[in-house]
């Protein structure tokens, strides 16, 4: 990791110096506004959303520094800190874990809020470095600067599942409720539970599951009872899913939500079981469920499966003429390995080019057989033209890998080669 953050250009480690700096010595500095006219005498700050939508658009980490630092007076600190988290994970995305981890510390001092805190610890975990929010935790604790609460626990759990670490989790559970005397809530016990589903150890969740309820009391949601419902489908316990997800209905009277109903919905798509797909769809709407992004990806899939190509072609269609909900990367994900398959490529290229302006490109290895395709069908021309725009947008951490991939499909440029 060292190595990593000497062989960085001096520019970027300039950049979070000049960052830090100006932490601790302002409170605002103004992002660069037009000159003030008179038909816009006072050009209006830009709005939360504004920031949050440049930031998740920038994948230049010195560059959403020095966006961060420009942040007007306006914005509140409790904002700021969600706008921390953005530049954190650009941060550690390009290797720069020691930068995101200084980033995040800069900012405690100044999270005198629990709600501040709670976003800071949460965001250590987007980062990857979960101990740093175990080290902040403890810290404020014993200098009595936070009255712990499940909130703060919440967060500092949530960390280590973010980050890939939710074996950690069991015993971060137990070990500090204890020591601190903290009563674990109905979210506590949802990031336990999805983090020994992730552990691949859906039975102690089950026990868990049932411990919450008959010894502590606290109602399972039905989003814990849709993550335990989807960790046994995805290990083909078909059986046990039907009987937790009748326990969930008729014992408890817990009325299942989205998640819940998408997690039969995935186990039946993923078969090509589109009569039953539909039927459970059918079954959600008439419950009042409205269904989401995640229906509408299994249903494509569904079709895909089944090499229904026009049929799923119309769903997307449908998806966006009414307006029911917004594609997500998965959606972008299933939609080019679909039209890969079946090599309509140029439904895939509208797709490939909708994923770009929302920000949400498939990952480089669907990426990478999408363009082959392309080439092996002839289409020399549009295969550069992608990976042109890949080049563009791609990770620090994946340009050698995509640069290989451009080598071996014949696709760099001559200074690329040379």
């Amino acid at each position: 990791m060292r190595a990593i953050l000497q062989s960085s250009q001096p520019h970027r480690r300039l950049s979070l110096h000049r960052h830090l700096r100006f932490l601790s010595t302002s409170t605002s500095n103004p992002i660069p506004t037009p000159t003030p006219n008179e038909s816009n005498p006072t050009p209006p700050a830009p709005t939360k959303s504004a920031i949050r939508a440049h930031l998740r658009r920038e994948t230049d980490p010195d560059r959403a520094l020095s966006f961060l630092s420009s942040l007007p007076s306006s914005a509140s600190s409790s904002s700021y800190k969600n706008f921390v988290y953005f530049v954190s994970r650009r941060l550690s995305n390009s290797f720069r874990h020691e930068d995101a981890a200084k980033l995040l510390d800069s900012c405690i001092p100044h999270a005198t809020a629990e709600s501040d805190f709670a976003s800071l610890l949460a965001s250590y975990g987007y980062a990857y470095i979960p101990d740093r929010a175990l080290s902040a935790f403890k810290a404020r604790i014993a200098d009595g600067s936070l009255t712990v609460s499940v909130l703060s626990f919440n967060a500092l759990l949530s960390a280590f599942r973010r980050s890939g670490q939710f074996q950690q989790v069991p015993h971060l559970f137990t070990s500090l409720s204890e020591e601190y005397h903290i009563s674990p809530n109905d979210v506590s016990y949802s990031i336990l539970i999805k983090s020994l589903c992730l552990s691949r150890k859906v039975e102690d969740a089950l026990v868990m599951l049932k411990l919450m309820r008959e010894e502590k009391g606290i109602n399972p949601t039905p989003a814990i009872y849709g993550i335990v419902l989807n960790s046994l489908y995805k290990i083909n316990k078909f059986e046990e899913a039907e009987l937790l997800w009748n326990e969930m209905v008729e014992r408890t009277g817990c009325k299942p939500d989205d998640a819940a109903y998408n997690a039969r919905i995935c186990y039946r798509a993923t078969r090509g079981e589109t009569d039953k797909v539909l039927e459970l769809i059918k079954e959600m709407e008439t419950a009042g469920v409205k269904p989401n992004t995640f229906t509408y990806n299994f249903l494509m899939m569904c079709h895909f499966k089944n090499e229904h190509w026009e049929v799923a072609k119309t769903v997307y269609k449908q998806m966006l003429a009414k307006k029911v909900c917004a594609p997500n990367g998965a959606t972008f994900r299933i939609l080019l390995d679909g039209f890969s398959q079946s090599r309509d490529f140029k439904t895939g290229l509208r797709v490939f080019f909708e994923s770009l302006k929302k920000n949400k490109m498939p990952d480089l290895t669907l990426v990478r057989t999408f363009v082959e395709g392309l080439v092996k069908d002839g289409k020399a021309d549009q295969a550069k033209t992608v990976a042109a725009q890949v080049r563009k947008i791609v990770p620090a951490k994946s340009t050698d890998f995509w640069k290989q991939v451009e080598k071996d499909l014949g696709l760099s440029s001559d200074a690329d080669k040379a």
